[in-house]
């Protein structure tokens, strides 16, 4: 009985910690990124995920003013690949104002980007009000490339492309940041950074956590015999006395 479960033990120490190995080296919503994916829509998509391409949607919505200020308020096209969320007073209002209306389009031309490569559809956020305080917005990209390094953007009113960083902690084949500005976004590299839409890249860089994830299967699976002839151990024992 003892040698049947020192092995037991192992296995189960070795699955803990390749879980906690892997816990630590994804970012929030990695587990959800294991379920299918919808395919992303594309403006113009990359020759090899050209077959069987939708054209992506655009989002409308109207933000109501409550007691002179806009309310707190998440918008989003109807396919989900852009999502934009204001908080309280996001938007400089005039006297009588009742709303102000916020639009997303996929833009098929747009100023060219400088200093990146775009990975995403190119967005337009318009809105008839300008925008006072910071707010969130998150673009899914295609799970056949790589994932892109930051969000970048440019003011509607014209200027120079903004690298807008990204956060640490968006879901499985998104990216998000904060904004001051509405008008063009996109996610992209950095020139030179390396990445290559055909690179072998599994769900944005994070090839070691399913590895390990795979381990932790394979070692629970190894436990199974060791628990059947334990348990077969247990009869012989039983009928012997």
């Amino acid at each position: 009985m003892t040698r049947l479960r020192l092995p037991a033990a192992l296995l189960l120490g070795l699955a803990a910690a390749a879980y906690a190995v892997a816990a630590w080296s994804v970012r929030p919503g990695f587990y959800d990124g294991l379920a299918p994916v919808t395919p992303y829509r594309w403006v113009s998509p990359p020759p090899s995920l050209a077959a069987g391409n939708q054209p992506p949607l655009r989002g409308h919505a109207v933000i109501p003013v409550v007691g002179g200020t806009t309310a707190p308020f998440t918008t989003y096209t109807s396919d989900g690949q852009v999502i934009l969320s204001f908080v309280p007073g996001a938007f400089q209002v005039s006297p009588g104002q009742t709303g102000v209306t916020v639009r997303i389009e996929p833009e098929a031309t747009y100023p060219p980007p400088t200093g990146f490569t775009p990975a995403t559809n190119v967005y337009l956020v318009t809105a008839d009000a300008p925008l006072v305080k910071a707010a969130l917005i998150q673009l899914t990209y295609a799970s056949g490339v790589a994932a892109p390094s930051y969000l970048f953007g440019m003011p509607q009113s014209g200027g120079p492309w903004k690298n807008l960083g990204a956060s640490q902690v968006s879901q499985q084949y998104t990216i998000s940041t904060r904004t001051s500005f509405i008008g063009y976004f996109a996610g992209g590299y950095t020139k030179g950074g390396g990445h290559s839409a055909g690179g072998v890249t599994v769900g944005g860089g994070q090839f070691l956590p399913i590895v390990i994830a795979a381990v932790i299967v394979l070692v629970l699976l190894a436990g199974i015999p060791l628990a059947l002839m334990r348990r077969g151990r247990g009869e012989e024992e039983d009928e012997e006395t």
